[in-house]
């Protein structure tokens, strides 16, 4: 079952959407990053997250900003503009 990357800054909101989805009946696991350039270190696979294994299809992603440009330029396959 394929993770769902939950990028936010802020940990109340991470733990009242991973209620939500729980409640909702998600059965996904859930990996909080908390910020942009956190991402783009679990979308690359850098550690603490090389551990993980990679997905064949990584996520699409929407992101603004310089972490925006960086994740554009290092995995272009998956940010829509």
């Amino acid at each position: 079952m394929r993770p769902i990357l939950v990028v936010d800054d802020n940990h109340d909101d991470v733990f009242f959407l991973q209620r939500a989805l729980a409640d909702c009946g998600v059965k996904n696991p859930v990996q909080a990053v908390y910020g942009g350039k956190e991402s783009l270190i679990y979308l690359r696979g850098d550690p603490p997250y090389n551990d993980r294994e990679r997905e064949r299809n990584p996520p699409h992603c929407r992101q603004t900003g310089a972490e925006n440009r960086e994740l554009k330029r290092t995995l272009p396959e998956t940010v829509s503009a």
